[in-house]
């Protein structure tokens, strides 16, 4: 179980991951995104993202870690296409009941099929990404 939040420790926090597109229609902007990866504090992990809108010119992507022990992380990440992306941790279940921080992170385009982007026709992309910040809980 997670602690209050007067009694949360910020620790690092180090991330990497493959996504794959589950769903990805550009125009209009439909995108749910699966992965797989690894985190400090998680370990091995799944992760899951939706598309929710656009903030500033970046993409919203609203979503969740989970761990082995099945522990989850909430998260919304704002993304600048094609270069990089923060996320911002907004709670939890388990031991991350109540998480906050933040990390940064690049990422890298291994698909895109086809490309460019047909508007209307679904999209396969892969991609993998690392970042750093820290983790409160």
């Amino acid at each position: 179980m997670g602690v209050s939040a007067k009694d949360q420790v910020e620790r690092p926090f180090k991330f990497r991951s493959d996504f794959t597109t589950v769903n990805y229609t550009p125009f209009p902007s439909v995108a749910v995104l699966e992965g797989t990866g690894w985190a400090t504090h998680l370990g091995s992990l799944t992760a899951k993202g939706e598309l929710v809108g656009y903030v500033a010119g970046d993409a919203l992507f609203r979503g969740s870690f989970t761990s082995a022990n099945g522990d989850k992380v909430f998260w919304d990440a704002y993304v600048n296409p094609g270069v990089s992306y923060t996320v911002i941790f907004t709670g939890g279940t388990g031991r991350f009941q109540n998480a906050s921080g933040r990390f940064d992170a690049v990422y890298t385009y291994r698909t895109m099929d086809p490309f460019p982007p047909v508007p209307g026709t679904d999209v396969l992309v892969t991609f993998g990404s690392e970042g750093t910040g820290t983790i409160k809980y």
